[in-house]
């Protein structure tokens, strides 16, 4: 009889626990710390809140899966992920997984993480409704952005608090409209915006509105804004942000060091800052942390991003002139921003009369910005065309427009 029970018993103990492991374990939100464009070398943060004891992993779509993550405190995992060279992925969702008793779940994090090297980031958005923290008393806001040069309407995407919303919109060479089938939600809503524009180049604008209420009055802070919004290297730029009064403020612009900012204006921190030069021809994402007198901690990003202009070297070539006729070997003379980098491409017929690059040389200009560069045309006999490419570049990134001039080989 007693052997009976302790079978019944250790059933029934088993059966108990199967229906506990019946149910997927719980997460409650997952999310990390990549604003703006992660590059290389950042490290993307990824945290997950749910049922503890469990194992957590992350992936990054199209870049990485099953990234390990710790339980740093109870039901608190968190995982590290570095970006390589050479990825270039606009808006990757990013999931969280656990696992506990056999089962498992997964949630993907309200903000996606945008990485590459190269996404060029020129031609800002013109005008955008509604406007970053702009509150609508509407439920079904139109959400339209106007860009100041035209766009390919096929390459936009477009992202409402974490869903792609790309099959709806409204797109044109010149606008992106979306207007929801539904009502949205009283509270903080999420816009994330990529297009090319018709000479290639990807244009990215995020921003924030609001529906009903704004952010609720336990919300540490209210807003984060800047000024001006186009700006060039080496300018200052001013962060003012509303939120608790008597706090400790702080901001940084691209994960970069923090900057203090100080409380004028009962609960209005103002703080700037010198525009870097590496940032030039891109935005510059500027986040705000402030920690109340009793120790909350809250940070915001400025949705409505600064741009740095691309500065232009300048760039003459005082010889060889176009049209003119060159032997097998000549030089490239010119001026330039002292010390810039100088490159000159030759292109010209092979024996088929096919086009390709015969040389391609790099010089540095003089201290008062003169260069000269050996050029060698090869075996093309005499009468051939030939083309010579000529540009410059700084060491922040800035460059001067690609001179191009017909030469023959005399």
């Amino acid at each position: 009889m007693k052997k009976f029970m302790k079978i019944v018993l250790l059933c029934a103990f088993v059966w108990a626990g199967a229906c506990f492991a019946a149910s997927n374990p719980r997460i409650d939100s997952v999310t990390h710390n990549g604003f703006g464009i992660s590059m290389p070398g950042d490290t993307i943060t990824v945290t997950l809140r749910g049922e503890s004891g469990g194992a957590a992993t992350f992936d990054i779509t199209k870049v990485v899966m099953g990234v390990p993550m710790q339980e740093i405190s109870p039901g608190v995992y968190q995982g590290n992920y570095t970006i390589p060279q050479n990825r270039n992925v606009p808006f990757a969702s990013v999931a969280g997984h656990l696992a506990l008793n056999g089962r498992s779940a997964s949630l993907v994090a309200m903000k996606a993480v945008s990485i590459g090297d190269s996404v060029a980031q020129t031609n800002p958005v013109m005008q955008l409704d509604p406007a970053p923290g702009f509150q609508s008393t509407s439920v079904r806001p139109q959400v339209k952005a106007l860009f100041q040069n035209p766009i390919q309407p096929s390459t936009v995407y477009f992202v409402v608090d974490g869903v792609d919303k790309t099959p709806q919109v409204q797109a044109t060479s010149n606008s992106v409209e979306w207007v929801p089938s539904y009502n949205l939600s009283n509270g903080e809503h999420h816009v994330l915006l990529w297009a090319t524009n018709t000479q290639g180049e990807q244009l990215h604008r995020e921003w924030n509105f609001y529906v009903g209420n704004q952010r609720s009055s336990d919300t540490i802070i209210q807003s984060v804004t800047e000024s001006p919004r186009t700006v060039n290297a080496g300018q200052t730029v001013t962060a003012t942000m509303r939120g608790v009064s008597g706090g400790i403020a702080v901001m940084n612009v691209e994960k970069g060091q923090d900057i203090s900012m100080m409380e004028g204006p009962s609960g209005i921190y103002t703080g700037s800052y010198s525009v870097p030069a590496q940032l030039q021809g891109r935005y510059a994402y500027l986040a705000a942390k402030l920690q109340t007198p009793d120790g909350r901690v809250e940070t915001l990003t400025d949705a409505d991003v600064v741009y740095v202009t691309k500065a232009m070297l300048p760039l003459n070539i005082s010889g060889p002139f176009g049209g003119s006729q060159v032997q097998e070997a000549f030089d490239v003379t010119g001026t330039t921003q002292p010390n810039a980098s100088v490159r000159v491409r030759l292109w010209g017929p092979d024996n088929s009369g096919a086009w390709h690059e015969i040389l391609n040389n790099q010089t540095q200009a003089d201290y008062n910005g003169n260069y000269t560069i050996h050029v060698d045309s090869g075996n093309l006999p005499e009468g051939s065309k030939m083309t010579l490419f000529v540009q410059a570049q700084g060491d922040q990134g800035s460059q001067s427009g690609e001179l191009r001039i017909e030469l023959t080989r005399q």
